[in-house]
């Protein structure tokens, strides 16, 4: 969970003029992402909302209860179904807050992605911003097939969000 959050981090810091979000929401996200799988603990099947309900029951230290329910949000959007007002507790939410999940969760979806192999194999990101595209590069000394794969199939959250592909790029590093 450390990984993807420092991932998760790191695309934050690197796509702030795409997603325009400020420092108070890199904070949900970083706790969004340190939470986003302790549904585990309860199932693997559905652990997203299980992750999303434990968040919610459970005080979150710092945060005001709308920023509990965006980070709840954030972590039952890091797989399968897209934020949607369909949700009650996603409806609920203002609607800056709902724009602020979308760019989160878009945000952890690629994170997530990118640690599928659970074996922190990225070192660092960097990422160029283009009007049709994102060029992530992944810095990285080991293998990251897994987590390429990975990526690759949790991109289209942000790419329909933000309206750009992303590219992914490998180097090695020295």
């Amino acid at each position: 969970m450390k990984q993807v959050a420092r991932l998760a981090l790191q695309l934050f810091d690197e796509l702030r003029a795409l997603h325009q979000e400020g420092p108070r929401a890199r904070a949900l996200l970083e706790a969004a992402a340190l939470l986003h799988d302790i549904g585990f603990s309860v199932s693997e099947s559905s652990h997203h909302k299980h992750s999303r309900d434990l968040i919610l029951k459970n005080p979150v230290p710092g945060f005001l209860d709308e920023e509990v329910r965006v980070i709840a949000c954030v972590a039952r959007y890091h797989r399968r179904a897209e934020p949607s007002k369909s949700h009650a507790l996603f409806a609920q939410l203002s609607r800056s807050s709902r724009r602020t999940v979308q760019h989160l969760s878009a945000l952890l979806r690629v994170a997530d992605g990118l640690d599928l192999s659970h074996q922190s194999n990225i070192d660092r990101i960097r990422c160029e911003i283009t009007d049709r595209a994102v060029r992530i590069r992944l810095a990285a000394a080991r293998d990251v097939g897994m987590d390429l794969e990975g990526a690759e199939r949790k991109k289209g959250l942000f790419e329909s969000l933000f309206d750009r592909t992303i590219e992914f790029e490998i180097s090695d590093v020295a």
